[in-house]
């Protein structure tokens, strides 16, 4: 009796087929893995790229600072300085800390004028200026809108006032009534490097000169100074011999752009000691809110030339 072959082509076919689709399926993952570590590679190297960019940059502002060429040296007043390079464009925006609000040591009309123009609230203005003040005085009694301990405790919070002076601005965030939107509203006009209870007009931003203007004017401050400093810088009238004079600190913001859109920025706080050396006294890397490449920038790029010569 003959036996019955089982051999089916069409069964191996079937497996055949599968096989090679499994194959196919492990090639295609395989492929994109690769792309996709490639795509990663790609993007840190990038990212590499723009901060190193950045750092350079952090360098080259030290030293334009103190250019003894007063054509060339930078205006340090919140101008920002546009260079168009090969591999990408920058931007650094420059701030003199004496013409900012020191938080430590403001008279209360120009610590009132840069809270009045983060906040809207007359109330909340009223209780930050009070919870500030509690914050850094060394007793433990709160003022009529502030917070001392027992405050900061009825809300549960695990720290209290430090009754000292602010170490850094970062710190001014704990105080009670404090938010990001109004830190990141305060952050560019206030300091605790000028130690000085004034601000140096000369070097001051047009933004907070207008918030102390506003204020003087609710209080009936009649400050000649200030009004022809605004109307100075309308007619785009600075001095950059001001800034040799009256600074010793300054914070830069560094934005750097490179032609895959990879950017980077740095914050940093510097004091330039000589023509080739700097003390860094803050450096923190991150995406400021607002980016010195939006178009509301515009009015205050200086465009860096060859040599460093400067074109509005």
């Amino acid at each position: 009796m003959m036996r019955k072959n089982n051999y089916q082509p069409g069964f191996a076919l079937v497996i055949l087929i599968w096989i090679l689709s499994l194959l196919s399926l492990m090639a295609a993952s395989f492929t994109q893995t690769i792309r996709r570590e490639i795509s990663i590679s790609n993007g840190l190297k990038a990212n590499s790229n723009a901060l190193a960019l950045a750092e350079t940059w952090v360098m080259i502002a030290g030293l334009m600072l103190k250019n003894p060429n007063p054509q060339q040296r930078w205006i340090a007043n919140g101008t920002i300085y546009q260079a168009n390079l090969t591999k990408g464009d920058v931007r650094v925006r420059v701030f003199s800390e004496t013409g900012k609000v020191d938080i430590n040591t403001a008279k209360d009309e120009l610590l009132h004028a840069v809270i009045n123009y983060s906040v809207k609230d007359i109330n909340q203005q009223n209780a930050l200026f009070d919870a500030i003040v509690d914050w850094r005085d060394v007793d433990d009694d709160p003022h009529p809108n502030g917070a001392e301990v027992s405050q900061y405790k009825k809300i549960g919070l695990s720290y209290q006032p430090s009754n000292q002076p602010f170490q850094s601005l970062e710190e001014l965030q704990l105080v009670l009534g404090m938010d990001e939107d109004i830190f990141n509203n305060m952050q560019s006009l206030i300091t605790v490097y000028a130690e000085k209870p004034e601000i140096d007009y000369g070097v001051a931003s047009e933004e907070l000169l207008r918030a102390v203007l506003v204020e003087y004017q609710n209080k009936n401050i009649n400050d000649v100074a200030l009004e022809n400093q605004l109307k100075n810088r309308q007619q785009n009238q600075s001095s950059n011999d001001e800034v040799v004079e009256n600074s010793e600190t300054y914070s830069l913001v560094v934005e750097t752009r490179i032609d895959d859109n990879s950017t980077s920025v740095i914050e940093t706080v510097i004091k330039p000691q000589n023509q080739q050396a700097n003390i860094i006294l803050d450096w923190r890397y991150g995406q400021k809110n607002k980016s010195l490449f939006d178009d509301k920038f515009i009015n205050q790029v200086v465009r860096v030339e060859n040599e460093f010569t400067f074109n509005n």
